[in-house]
């Protein structure tokens, strides 16, 4: 995935019986080692608007997952944590 270019992983699909958030977290599992069964596992709480109080939607809450996993570094907390949250404001 090109960086910046997190809505190109949208073209991979929702996946049936998957909700918003495990769809995005999965489509971009491969792209960080993580095994799709535990990328739905992770984000199986955020579906129908986080555990579906239909607040902020699983495409959005997925994608922030998908920010997390590409801008934290836990060697650079600091200034990874920044980039992270600059990456994530620059998306909503």
């Amino acid at each position: 995935m090109a960086e910046g270019n997190l809505t190109a992983g949208a073209d991979r699909g929702f996946k049936p019986g998957l909700n918003c958030a495990q769809s995005v977290l999965t489509a971009f599992s491969d792209d960080f080692d993580v095994e799709p069964a535990a990328a739905a596992r992770i984000a199986a709480g955020f579906g129908g608007g986080i555990g579906h109080l239909q607040k902020t939607c699983g495409a959005v809450t997925g994608a922030v997952m998908v920010l997390g996993l590409r801008c934290y570094d836990a060697n650079d907390s600091s200034a990874s944590k920044t980039l992270t949250y600059d990456k994530v404001r620059e998306f909503i």
